[in-house]
């Protein structure tokens, strides 16, 4: 039997305003075209673009491994510059990286308390990512960026498998 204390749900209901403004029906397939032609073929350097939440990701490892960090709020911090990682990644192509922050933000979803393994998780996929960028290892990283996914799925499913 399940202890968690419930909490009362807070119904909000959803704003029409984006959908009075562009309307609703299929997006006409020129226009999904031309998009996945600027992705394809984007050339902006996403260095830049990742650094400032690789840094907000380095500095919350390090003020929870400091004791500054704590408590129900440490997952929330942590997962934020993830999956803002991830959401820039594939546009710059960067596949590689949207698997990786794909994988840890999966695994955080099922992060009742972080402890020191998920922190070290953390801090290895801020390492990792800064690797993948270092070495331009955009697509699909190629071997080396599969393998560093593929192990990445692994240390989380490892971590659950321990906690069951």
């Amino acid at each position: 039997m399940d202890d968690t204390p419930k909490k009362k749900v807070t119904r909000i209901p959803a704003s029409r305003e984006l959908q009075s403004r562009v309307g609703t029906g299929e997006v006409d397939k020129k226009a999904i075209g031309q998009a996945q032609d600027v992705i394809e073929n984007n050339k902006v350097d996403f260095e830049p673009i990742a650094k400032p939440y690789l840094a907000e990701l380095r500095r919350i490892v390090q003020d929870a491994r400091d004791g500054k960090l704590s408590g129900p709020e440490l997952a929330d911090l942590i997962t934020q510059p993830i999956m803002n990682l991830k959401a820039n990644a594939g546009t710059f192509n960067y596949p590689v990286i949207s698997s990786l922050t794909g994988t840890v933000l999966m695994f955080m979803d099922t992060v009742k308390k972080v402890d020191n393994d998920i922190i070290d998780i953390a801090d290895n996929l801020q390492k990792a990512v800064m690797v993948v960028i270092h070495q331009k290892m955009s697509g699909d990283g190629g071997p080396a960026g599969q393998a560093l996914a593929k192990e990445f799925a692994s240390v989380c499913q490892r971590y659950i498998d321990r906690k069951k």
